[in-house]
């Protein structure tokens, strides 16, 4: 059922796979390429859960947010001036803390075994990602 369904949600080709960073006029390169790896990595974590939460598997769901809530988080200001951290905006640094915090939730959720909330939980994930993803493409569209 799983290979029907990608099959026509056509997911594969939905996005365009990238293996450099796309360019932010809010970053320069130096912090673009600091963020782009979780990026990727939130991406790919994304693709698996948007499927196991459509899918109500709810051991995947957990254990895909619990990875994410897991990740290692940036420091947003570390003293030094020639830091790369220090030349990220700090909206960057809260959309990380939401994406953090709903992240549990979402596992929680799963835990929890609550369809709703489950979807309620993948819906709050999923907004941090499009305003973050907004933020840096089009750092002066309105938040």
């Amino acid at each position: 059922m799983a290979v029907l369904l990608l099959g026509i949600g056509g997911l594969g080709g939905a996005a365009v796979a990238r293996s450099d960073p796309p360019a932010a006029g809010v970053l320069p390169p130096e912090a673009r390429m600091m963020v782009w790896p979780k990026m990727k990595r939130h991406g790919d974590d994304m693709e698996v859960l948007i499927w196991s939460v459509l899918l109500l598997q709810k051991t995947g769901t957990a254990e895909v947010a619990e990875r994410i809530a897991s990740e290692p988080r940036m420091a947003p200001d570390v003293g030094d001036a020639d830091v790369v951290n220090r030349r990220i905006p700090p909206r960057f640094f809260a959309f990380q803390e939401q994406l953090h915090v709903q992240a549990l939730a979402l596992r929680d959720a799963a835990r929890g075994g609550d369809d709703t909330n489950i979807g309620d939980a993948f819906a709050e994930l999923s907004r941090t990602c499009v305003q973050c993803h907004a933020a840096y493409l089009n750092p002066g569209a309105r938040q």
